[in-house]
């Protein structure tokens, strides 16, 4: 049987838990895309992303993340 994975697991990326970027695999994760929740790109590749890397949704808002702070959630329309 396949392991499970846990809820913090999948709003983190699941497989793609890591702290880089899952498309240039250098820079952090700094966008979080929606509405599919997934924090997984930075912000130099996320402008040459229309759908999300991880489960290919179409990305209609984004939450810019800063590391180390807290922000107050923010969605901005594309």
């Amino acid at each position: 049987a396949a392991p499970a994975v846990s809820s913090l697991a999948l709003a983190q990326g699941g497989a793609f838990s890591g702290e880089e970027c899952v498309v240039c695999l250098t820079d952090p994760k700094e966008i979080l895309l929606l509405p599919c929740r997934h924090l997984c790109v930075c912000a130099s590749c996320f402008v040459f992303v229309d759908k999300c890397p991880v489960c290919r949704a179409l990305s209609s808002e984004y939450v810019a993340i800063q590391s180390g702070t807290k922000v107050p959630f923010q969605p901005v329309r594309r």
